[in-house]
């Protein structure tokens, strides 16, 4: 999203891994990074709150881990320090949107909107197998293709980025990762 290169307007990119291998924390930062280059990012989250968004966001900065910002009591010290955070990252464009009901349909819609109205560029999908349709699924894997065009497509038309996450699954047969 800058001069450097990165993450390319116009595209859909998917991060894919395994459960709890750091795929949001990524993001989290990337967003971080952009929004201390002065541009907004919207992270939409079927899976997360707004506030373990943001323990995720400010985790690195405090040097605590997000788990224990959420769920434990703090030291003074940590306190401290997640207060030092917060005013950084308080101040940056960062805007979630944690409707666990949220359907792709209002993502898209939601997508068109923000980057008209609030100029942003860098969208991410948190994650892909959550999302819902307006009607009935049949086929998942049909569902995310349909998806996955449709994602594409209105990155190419609004000249954004969108960046989803997905969980690869794994067999118990066959333990190399799949989408």
């Amino acid at each position: 999203l800058d001069d450097n290169g990165g993450f390319q307007l116009g595209d859909l990119d998917v991060i894919a891994a395994d459960s709890s291998m750091g795929k949001t924390s990524l993001v989290m930062n990337i967003a971080k990074n952009i929004g201390a280059k002065g541009k907004a990012s919207m992270i939409y989250s079927m899976e997360m709150q707004s506030w373990q968004l943001a323990a995720r966001l400010n985790a690195p900065k405090a040097d605590t881990p997000a788990n224990i910002i959420q769920y434990k009591n703090l030291t003074e010290i940590q306190y401290r320090s997640l207060q030092h955070a917060m005013e950084e990252t308080d101040k940056l464009p960062i805007y979630f949107d944690d409707k666990s009901t949220i359907s792709v349909d209002a993502i898209i819609a939601s997508i068109r909107l923000n980057a008209r109205k609030l100029g942003i560029k860098f969208f991410v999908i948190d994650y892909l197998q959550i999302l819902s349709s307006v009607g009935s699924v049949e086929n998942q894997e049909k569902f995310l293709g349909d998806v996955s065009r449709r994602l594409k497509n209105l990155a190419k038309e609004l000249n954004v980025n969108i960046t989803a996450l997905s969980q690869l699954s794994r067999n118990l047969q066959d333990p190399r990762p799949t989408l």
